[in-house]
């Protein structure tokens, strides 16, 4: 939607050298030169079993199929979404004639079989893996059916359900998996957010300022003195908020004022790097976990092209909820230096847990820079699983002449189902109890055009769009990927792009997804636009104002600070919050609103 047609005609090279030249920084999009490394040309093998079946060579066609499962590739389904070639199979087998789904049934049968019988035990995952190996066999199904009933009798309802369902995606028709299914709907918890009280708008009143443990930026390069957004970030969980800082975590108590410090080891971190970069933390029941940038070796941390550009390196560091005190470095738990040995690696956000097992996403940088989904065992502290989902040009991280961070942004969970945005052209959603890639989309990026044509250094494209967690609504996920000038909209079933929205639309210069009301996304900038998050129409536009962090949760909407003042975010409209003074990122809780800026928190409470 308001999408501006890039393709230039071919009759007319001196006009596009002539754009390219005087608009560097030109809002022109495209995929740059992303690839998906899993990902395999689809269209052969289709096209090598059409003709065997047309030739009626089904015993042919149907060895082709089981060695293509054999490998976990990606295939590219439409212009612009993968997905597993387990689950394209199972989609597209219905078409198959009987007597070729009869061999794949015959020939997959005898495997599974034997892949069962050298199996010690009934383990859930290994289960998992088979059936996608084998979606046409009926044992693997039987004996992953089996383990959903003995989850059910050991009481873990929500493991059952989630079996019963994934076997309902690969094609079984049983009435009693049906049955089973919609009893085990009314013991597990609804998904509508529970009623807690949010903090009512017009009787916040400043109650403490904290001071935060950061360390002074150090930059190699001009920074405007305004700030274009704030860089640290705070989250609410177990009645208190921790806010990430480049050199510790702050844990406030919104109740008592008290405030502890969780310090990683300072001598192993680098506090002092320029980065745009905004930092965040993910807390569960046992671990606390943020990122820092850290010091290996100088070698390891001058990288890049040219040679003087620096890309911070970052690990994420786990501490004790309950003591504060430092456990270890995600890049020292056991596998982590045998899945990635030498390569470049940063891991950018704290990754989230369910459980004991965070599922994240890192980073490498090669001659490209590669995103994978990630999965580590905090218990046992080892990595347990690292899948490549994309892959794009190195050049990404230059800005002029300086080599900066690539653009980064939380992942976040769905119920069983974790999104990752790249921000390297490609978003993947990813199934955390058969941990695989569901599917993955591509989107459209700034064009990297250079601004001095005589030289090889391409010219970084300018960010529209401020750092924002994505969010899901009505079973669409809704993101701005900071190297797109577009909001997306993606299925959460399917993968497919729903609807996309320019941020220069209606002049708004959109900033900020500030989050969703209902089942409509609120978007701030020089305007305020209310989207339906199913359909992308456009409810309304009215006044806005420039957002400098991200919005917290009020009783009656969303909170954001801008260059000239705070707004309240309603449904039907934008109000003003002159009793509200503070600038910063914001996070709510309860009845208390804590706005955090560079150097300190502010702590507000509601009266009401």
């Amino acid at each position: 939607m308001g999408a501006a047609p890039h393709e230039a005609s071919a009759m007319r090279p001196m006009l596009l050298v002539v754009t390219t030249v005087c608009f560097s920084f030109g809002q022109e999009v495209s995929r740059n030169s992303l690839t998906i490394p899993p990902a395999v040309n689809t269209t052969d093998i289709l096209n090598q079993i059409d003709a065997l079946i047309r030739q009626k060579n089904y015993e042919a066609a149907a060895v082709i199929i089981n060695r293509a499962l054999q490998k976990p590739s990606l295939v590219k389904a439409g212009k612009t979404t993968y997905y597993p070639l387990w689950l394209q199979m199972i989609r597209i087998k219905d078409a198959f004639p009987e007597k070729l789904r009869a061999m794949l049934s015959c020939l997959q049968e005898r495997e599974a079989r034997e892949a069962l019988g050298e199996m010690k035990g009934k383990d859930i995952q290994q289960l998992l893996r088979l059936v996608h190996r084998y979606p046409f066999s009926a044992s693997a199904r039987e004996a992953l059916e089996h383990a959903a009933d003995i989850a059910f009798e050991a009481g873990n309802v929500y493991l059952a359900y989630a079996i019963y369902s994934h076997l309902l995606k690969l094609g079984a028709k049983n009435r009693f998996l049906q049955q089973k299914l919609l009893a085990l709907q009314t013991l597990l918890p609804s998904r509508k957010t529970s009623n807690v009280p949010s903090p009512h708008v017009r009787s916040l009143r400043l109650k403490r300022r904290f001071w935060l443990p950061t360390t002074i930026r150090v930059t190699p390069t001009f920074f405007p003195p305004t700030p274009t957004f704030y860089h640290l970030s705070a989250s609410y969980a177990f009645h208190r908020f921790y806010i990430a800082t480049n050199s510790a975590v702050v844990e406030i108590n919104p109740k008592t004022l008290k405030k502890r410090i969780f310090y990683p080891p300072q001598d192993s971190i680098l506090g002092f790097v320029d980065y745009d970069y905004c930092s965040t933390v993910s807390v569960c029941d046992r671990f606390v976990l943020a990122p820092f940038v850290v010091s290996l070796t100088k070698e390891r941390f001058n990288v890049g092209v040219p040679a003087k550009a620096q890309i911070p390196l970052r690990s994420v560091a786990v501490f004790d909820r309950r003591t504060a005190k430092f456990l270890f470095w995600l890049h020292k738990v056991k596998g982590f230096k045998e899945r990635f040995g030498n390569v470049r690696w940063s891991i950018q956000q704290p990754p989230v847990v369910v459980g004991s097992i965070a599922y994240g996403e890192v980073k490498t940088y090669t001659n490209t820079m590669n995103s994978y989904i990630a999965a580590f065992d905090l218990a046992a502290r080892k990595l347990l699983f690292a899948q490549i989902f994309c892959s794009n040009g190195v050049e990404l991280t230059l800005w002029e002449f300086i080599a900066r961070e690539p653009p980064s942004t939380p992942p976040i969970l769905y119920g069983r189902y974790l999104f990752v945005v790249s921000n390297l052209g490609a978003v993947a959603c990813f199934d955390t109890f058969s941990r695989s890639i569901l599917w993955v989309s591509e989107y459209e990026q700034f064009r990297i055009v250079s601004r001095y044509p005589h030289t090889n250094y391409p010219t970084y494209r300018r960010f529209c769009w401020l750092f924002s967690k994505p969010v899901v609504v009505d079973d669409i996920f809704v993101t701005t990927p900071i190297d797109s000038p577009f909001v997306y909209a993606f299925d959460v079933a399917t993968g497919k792009m729903r609807w996309r929205f320019r941020h220069d639309i209606l002049g708004a210069d959109l900033r900020l997804l500030a989050g969703c009301l209902g089942k409509n996304v609120l978007l701030v900038g020089r305007r305020t636009v209310c989207l339906n998050a199913k359909t992308g129409k456009l409810l309304w536009c009215r006044s806005g104002n420039t957002p400098l962090g991200m919005a917290a949760r009020t009783k009656d909407g969303l909170l954001v600070t801008g260059l000239e003042g705070t707004l309240e975010l309603r449904k039907t409209g934008v109000r003003g919050c002159p009793n509200v003074r503070f600038r910063g990122n914001l996070c709510s809780g309860e009845r208390y609103v804590v706005v955090v800026s560079e150097k300190e928190a502010v702590l507000l409470e509601s009266e009401e």
